[in-house]
């Protein structure tokens, strides 16, 4: 059996494409779960930076392991702001405890 050469050539463009959640700097990718050391190195320095403190909630235990109240945590959030020229979209970069865990797209630069 053969197989349509346009179902072959959809698979091929699927396979190139970047993801929706990725950001390319230059010709490298970024991707979340990447160190900050990693995409300082890939981007370079960014525009801005802010520090942000979110509270979450976690459960509480007994000493028999039983969850009986909720505490608000604090975790902070570091967010780079890279602006690649009024042809592109801003972008926001948040870190985690060092690691990447958001790209937002963000209006045009300037």
């Amino acid at each position: 059996m053969r197989v349509p050469l346009a179902v072959v050539l959809f698979f091929l463009v699927c396979l190139g494409t970047v993801p929706a959640w990725a950001l390319r700097c230059g010709n490298r990718l970024l991707s979340p779960g990447e160190p900050q050391a990693a995409v300082l190195s890939k981007c370079g320095t960014p525009d801005t930076t802010d520090r942000r403190v979110i509270y979450r909630e976690q459960p509480e235990y007994d000493a028999f392991g039983f969850p009986h109240a909720t505490v608000s945590v604090p975790v902070v959030i570091d967010v780079w702001v890279y602006n690649f020229g009024p042809q592109r979209f801003m972008q926001e970069l948040s870190f985690e405890d060092g690691r990447l865990i958001g790209i937002q797209s963000l209006g045009y630069g300037y």
